[in-house]
């Protein structure tokens, strides 16, 4: 918490973790993370985009839930992929070559966690900032 100014006290973050027959966006997409909600923060005095920050996050920085007693975020996990997941049988050394075709479950877990902290962009592959708006970190 020293390094990103964030207050100490205890926040629980709520997750729904779920699994869906639907298919899955791309044939390597394992799981998907978001937060469940997002508030206008401010407006970005460069580009006069609007300015949102997720709901984890202002949980996090104030303590204040602004979803209740919803969820604060979900992971949704691509059934049709799952034989893809593959998990180091040695969790604390993670050394394990991944078998070919498939992909880091751990790692992607992580990923999708992140976005749900915070760790998301509307800017595009240019770098251009959607017409959408953006986020803090953007």
């Amino acid at each position: 918490s020293q390094y990103l100014n964030v207050p100490t006290r205890d926040v629980t973050l709520q997750y729904n973790v779920s699994f869906t027959s639907d298919p899955a966006p791309d044939a390597y997409t394992l799981l998907t993370g978001a937060a469940k909600s997002g508030q206008i923060i401010g407006t970005d005095p460069n580009s006069g985009a609007t300015v949102y920050q997720l709901g984890t996050v202002t949980k996090i920085l104030t303590g204040n839930d602004p979803n209740g007693n919803t969820p604060d975020a979900t992971i949704l996990i691509y059934g049709q992929n799952i034989r893809k997941f593959y998990f180091d049988p040695y969790l604390n050394r993670r050394t394990d070559p991944i078998p070919d075709g498939m992909v880091d479950g751990y790692s992607a877990i992580l990923q999708a966690m992140a976005r749900t902290l915070g760790f998301v962009s509307t800017r595009n592959a240019l770098g251009d900032v959607s017409s959408v708006g953006e986020y803090g970190y953007d």
